[in-house]
């Protein structure tokens, strides 16, 4: 025996309503007419694509003396050709040398960060193995540093902290 809902015995006097006030299933597509501010069914008309403007490049420029020339000058090729003859390279020439990156200097802070990260490793390890001969050398080097800095008189300034 099945069982029915009465929402699929369509055409039934006691049948929902649901149906038909939420939808009938119809998928073909709808758009909003901007003019009318109406759904209308099918796709919107196509919309006019303006092309894209050229891109404008200008020769002129504004009144700019050059050095090497002695004069002053009004176009972008003058002023370059003025450049290749007087074999100078000004800001914003086409051949402009471009800057020296220094592609060492992470590579060197790398390599101080390990080297110093190491050296705290080995005095820590030093430190573990032998405490108070560790700390025999820092207070002989303390009392070195405080014997420098009286001898350059600036024991005025220094705390007595031995």
């Amino acid at each position: 025996m099945t069982i029915r809902s009465k929402i699929h015995n369509r055409g039934h006097e006691k049948e929902s309503s649901w149906p038909s006030d939420f939808g009938t299933g119809d998928t073909t597509p709808m758009y909003i007419d901007p003019d009318t501010k109406e759904v209308k069914r099918g796709y919107p008309p196509p919309r006019e694509v303006f092309g894209i403007a050229p891109t404008v490049m200008f020769d002129s420029m504004p009144k700019t003396y050059h050095e090497g020339v002695g004069r002053e000058i009004e176009s972008r090729s003058e002023w370059e050709l003025a450049d290749k003859q007087t074999g100078l390279l000004t800001f914003g020439s086409i051949e402009e040398p471009k800057r020296h990156t220094a592609k060492g200097v992470q590579e060197e802070r790398k390599a101080l960060a390990r080297d110093r990260r190491k050296a705290s490793e080995t005095a820590w390890q030093a430190y573990k193995e032998n405490p108070k001969e560790v700390s025999q050398k820092v207070a002989k080097r303390a009392e070195e540093q405080h014997q420098t800095a009286k001898k350059a008189g600036l024991n005025k300034l220094i705390k007595e902290a031995i």
